[in-house]
């Protein structure tokens, strides 16, 4: 589950001084299974389904703008809401592997997205695209033998490169995005009930066109 805002400034041209304003949210549901080869070696193929809740407000301040909004608006162009669904087949291959009491995960996992819309403000208005992602990822799980109230300190992170096709690289506007992890947790396996660790984490990531930096709890939740 997830919101995100976006904010599109114009600088230049007939519509200088406009603004757009979007939030998204979506929720994801769904499930699959592990199978593992050998002890280190698995593939979890996955179909999830999700529903989107987009809403788009327009702020004209130029002469194009403040003259047009209300043509604008009858054509479903601007000042819109709509909801989609989406259908999400996922496969991710991993191999583990334990150096001393370090965890070396090692993964590649392909997803595709389809999506359309069901519900919208304007009988014009139709929200809809196919992607693929393509994310190859590296973490690293590191005891560091401290208690905290009783329970082993983990440090740790991953890196990752994901490459995107289809609809999401052109809305994008770049192929790729690299994400870097990390985090200081609470190893919680076999303390609380399908909890595996609870901490904090902190990301930076990065494309061909953009950057942004986030700061979260980490929870790891093992069945």
């Amino acid at each position: 589950m997830g919101r995100l805002r976006a904010k599109t400034d114009f600088r230049a041209g007939v519509l200088q001084g406009d603004e757009i304003n979007e939030t998204s949210f979506a929720i994801q549901f769904g499930g699959g299974a592990r199978f593992w080869f050998t002890d280190h070696l698995s593939l979890a193929p996955t179909i999830m389904g999700m529903y989107g809740h987009i809403e788009s407000d327009y702020t004209a301040r130029s002469a194009f703008g403040t003259t047009n909004l209300p043509a604008l608006q009858q054509l479903g162009l601007v000042d819109w809401t709509a909801d989609t669904w989406t259908v999400i087949p996922a496969a991710d291959v991993r191999y583990v592997f334990t150096w001393h009491r370090t965890v070396f995960q090692l993964s590649s996992d392909f997803t595709y997205y389809y999506t359309r819309s069901f519900r919208a403000s304007n009988p014009s208005l139709s929200v809809g695209g196919s992607s693929e992602t393509w994310r190859n990822m590296v973490d690293v799980d590191i005891p560091l033998g401290i208690e905290l109230f009783a329970l082993e300190l983990h440090t740790g992170g991953f890196f990752s490169r994901t490459e995107f096709y289809g609809h999401l690289r052109t809305g994008l506007d770049t192929d790729h995005m690299h994400h870097a992890h990390g985090r200081l947790v609470l190893d919680l396996l076999g303390r609380l009930w399908k909890v595996k660790w609870i901490g904090v984490g902190g990301s930076y990531l990065w494309g061909s066109n953009f950057t942004a930096w986030t700061v979260d709890a980490d929870v790891d939740i093992k069945f």
